[in-house]
């Protein structure tokens, strides 16, 4: 995925990326990797987050990575715990 963070880009635009629903975890949970390129000073913040049930309230989404600003021009790995131990979750 890519989203310009320069104009005509404004402030407090989203881009969100949806994973399919995956079944419930164990008590140890799993690990999600992913590569992102932050460069520029319009760059905004980078959040994973693991959404535990369907519908459109922000009371099932926890924000579990979240980076923000200029992060040089390269490409760099990160990673995240997903734990959903009761109920089905998406990642975002």
């Amino acid at each position: 995925m890519f989203i310009e963070a320069s104009s005509p880009r404004k402030q407090g635009e989203k881009a969100r990326l949806v994973s399919e629903r995956f079944e419930a975890t164990s008590l140890r949970g799993y690990c999600i990797r992913f590569w992102y390129h932050m460069y520029g000073a319009g760059i905004g913040t980078l959040n994973v987050i693991v959404k535990n049930r369907p519908g459109n309230s922000s009371l099932s989404e926890t924000i579990e990575w979240s980076l923000s600003g200029n992060q040089l021009n390269q490409w760099r790995q990160g990673q995240a715990p997903v734990r959903s131990t009761l109920d089905g979750y998406q990642v975002m």
